[in-house]
């Protein structure tokens, strides 16, 4: 149900995100997630879903208060976090840019990716650049395309990619 504080994108209220079994809920404010969390607890119920509590984590964006307000889902407490992933990307809630996490393991997983293949002459011997290039695909590009389609590539995080490429 529709609450004052959910926030809206042009003229849509977007107060939850669902992909597959991953959910974020958004609020303006502690009533306004605390009323999404009993509706959500009530709904699952209903329906015979199971919410995790123990997995469920609540991320503050902006400036954090000395002592954030308690909330629950169900009986349980829910734990405040400052990075959490949704989909296999990795957010901030303390970073300028709340991609920068995503940035740096991606960028760190390809590197990783890239060096293993560039190295693999010294095991093997001569690798076919055609080989070289099938295995970047697979293995490196993967990683450096990482979220590009929600990811804005701009700043200094984006930039931790585009190195993977040059060296």
């Amino acid at each position: 149900p529709p609450h004052p504080d959910d926030p809206t994108l042009g003229a849509t209220t977007i107060s939850h995100l669902e992909h597959a079994d991953d959910m974020i809920l958004l609020s303006h404010s502690a009533a306004g997630m605390q009323h999404l969390l009993n509706y959500l607890h009530c709904y699952a119920g209903c329906k015979q879903l199971l919410v995790h509590a123990i997995k469920s984590k609540v991320m503050l964006f902006g400036e954090i208060p000395r002592n954030p307000p308690y909330l629950m889902l169900g009986e349980k407490q829910l734990k405040y976090v400052a990075e959490n992933a949704y989909v296999g990307v990795l957010l901030s809630s303390t970073e300028r840019n709340m991609f920068a996490p995503h940035y740096k393991q991606s960028a760190k997983r390809a590197m990783c990716a890239a060096n293993a293949i560039l190295s693999a002459n010294a095991v093997v011997g001569d690798v076919k650049p055609k080989a070289l290039r099938k295995l970047y695909f697979g293995r490196v590009d993967c990683h450096v395309t990482s979220a590009a389609d929600i990811c804005p590539d701009v700043g200094k995080h984006a930039d931790k990619l585009k190195i993977v490429h040059h060296d």
